[in-house]
Formats: C-alpha cells, structure tokens, sequence
C-alpha cells in the first residue's frame, strides 16, 4: 500500500517533534551550568550533545536518510536530508537567558518539506508542512499582514564582526514610523515571532557562504506564511552561494525595508 503525501508528511513532522523535545530537555537541563566538555564553552557543549542525540535518532528511525554537515555535499545531492540547528541563539543561551530555539528541516530532493522548530523554555512547538501552512502548537496560523508602522517590532540580529551595519537600517527605520526595535539573539525564533505577528521583519547582518543551511527552517516558514525571505537586496535566498545578509518580513513590509536599506546602507555587495 502507498502511504498518501499527507499521512508521510505527518510521520515526518511526528519524528521531529519527537526528537526536538527530548533534545530541549538537554538545552534546559545545562542552562546556566558549567560546561560539561573541558575545552568548550556551554552553548558548544549543548550544541553537541543536541546534535548527536538528533543524529542517532535519525541513524535508528531512518538509516537511509543522511544528516547534512557542512562541507560534507551539496544539499540535493540525496533524496532525503535533514538539515538541523542544535542551538540557535547560542550566544544568548551561553549567557543564561532563553530567547533560543532547536530546528530541524526534511529536505527532499532539494526542497524543504518540513520544518520544526522548538521552543524549550516556553514548551512551544512551531511546525512548516509544504503546502500546509505555519502551525503554532498544532493551531493554524493566520498569515501575517503587518506593514511598518507605529507600535510594531522589528527584530535586529548583529554583532561586531557583522559585515553590514544594519543598526543604521533598524534604527532609521524605527525613527521613520515610531516602531520598535529589538534584538532577540536568535534568527530562527524570530522568523516564528514575524510569522506569529509578534514581528513585523526580523534583519540579519551577516555576509556568509553556508548560514542559508543553518536557517533552511526559514525558508519553509516564510514561504507556507505567505511572507518574505530574500537578502538586503531583495533577491531571494537559496541553499548556494553567497548570502548578503537577510530580511525576514512580511510582504507587506517588504518593500518598506528594502527602501530603508538602500536609504541607510545602500547596495549590499
């Protein structure tokens, strides 16, 4: 018998949930700790003890799935890989506070068809199903239809070696409609927070070759909420090449911001 799309779907998303809970019972259980590995610092510790717990779980449930590293291929080159984030928001875990979360992204033949992403602090659970829409705790969310204006939120992800100041662009932009602005500490959690509506745009300062990898949960929460994943520039962000920093929006906001980025910092090269 062939298992329908939806009821394969669903095993899938089970498995993660599954594995994701048992995985926030470490991040909880270390929170504040002294490292548990002589060598690394906290986050790192968790970070790998999250990501061989996730990598056994895959290895007895499903052997002939692989679990992307970096440098190891090309996502694509395999029918089915997960891609996972142990810890995203390390920085801010390390230093005792909870704005962290765990992913982990089905990706088949290229594309991403699920994505998980676990909250362990507050137990919540958000959950991205190709062609299903954003569930929040198994509750459908509705899509975010904010634009930029006064009282809302907009997240900022920097830190020093940031290759793009985009504190210019934030902060111009909170001036210009009274909004405010906020730094979470974690790009993945607050890609849930702008489809959830707690955000209007989250923006990430990074110039790199492989973070599109660490935030493939991104990728399927924008697209199954109808909002906006692209870099500064507005080209819209792939698992190849370069990124040149990112917006994680709304649609309607987007445009807004990328007038804001070229008013602020100009092209992103």
């Amino acid at each position: 018998m062939v298992q329908d799309k939806n009821d394969i779907y669903r095993e899938y998303s089970e498995f993660a949930e599954s594995v994701l809970k048992e995985c926030g019972e470490i991040v909880v259980e270390w929170r504040g700790k002294k490292s548990p590995v002589e060598g690394l610092y906290l986050n790192e510790a968790v970070s790998k003890y999250v990501s061989e717990h996730i990598a056994k779980r895959i290895e007895e449930s499903y052997p002939a799935h692989c679990l992307y590293t970096k440098g190891s291929r090309d996502v694509g080159e395999v029918e089915y890989e997960w891609i996972c984030d142990p810890l995203d928001g390390a920085f801010v875990y390390y230093k005792g506070l909870t704005s962290c979360v765990i992913s982990m992204t089905l990706v088949h033949g290229g594309n991403p068809i699920i994505a998980a992403i676990f909250q362990p602090f507050t137990h919540d659970m958000y959950l991205a199903m190709d062609g299903c829409g954003v569930r929040k705790n198994g509750v459908l969310l509705e899509h975010n239809k904010q634009k930029l204006e006064k009282y809302m939120c907009i997240d900022e992800e920097w830190w020093p070696e940031a290759y793009y100041d985009i504190d210019r662009v934030v902060h111009g932009l909170s001036r210009e409609y009274e909004m405010y602005p906020i730094h979470l500490g974690s790009v993945v959690y607050s890609a849930c927070l702008v489809v959830e509506g707690v955000f209007t745009a989250t923006l990430f300062g990074g110039r790199l070759v492989g973070k599109n990898h660490e935030a493939a949960a991104v990728m399927l929460l924008m697209k199954e909420s109808g909002g906006r994943y692209t870099d500064l520039n507005g080209d819209e962000i792939g698992f190849k090449g370069t990124m040149f920093g990112f917006i994680i929006s709304t649609r309607q906001a987007h445009d807004q911001i990328l007038t804001g980025v070229k008013k602020y910092i100009g092209t992103a090269e």
